[in-house]
């Protein structure tokens, strides 16, 4: 009996910055960015549930349940 196994690759991760944490494509190095929002200087929490709604099969869904917890989806982007 054969076993097929399938390899979840993270297309988005987090890393350490200056002022917390950001969400970065892992494929382009690019920052991550909601409605002109780039997603830098989070709290650890916050960046790490971006990047696994971002990264889940239906990100719009995923993200939607984020909306009205994290208020940083309505900042500017920061220079």
């Amino acid at each position: 009996m054969s076993i097929a196994m399938s390899i979840h690759a993270t297309r988005y991760d987090i890393r350490r910055d200056r002022d917390g944490w950001t969400v970065y494509d892992v494929r382009s190095g690019a920052i991550a960015v909601i409605d002109d929002v780039l997603q830098v200087g989070l709290a650890m929490e916050e960046a790490d549930a971006v990047a696994d709604a971002l990264s889940a099969e239906c990100p719009s869904a995923a993200l939607a349940g984020l909306m009205p917890r994290f208020a940083w989806f309505q900042l500017p982007a920061r220079p």
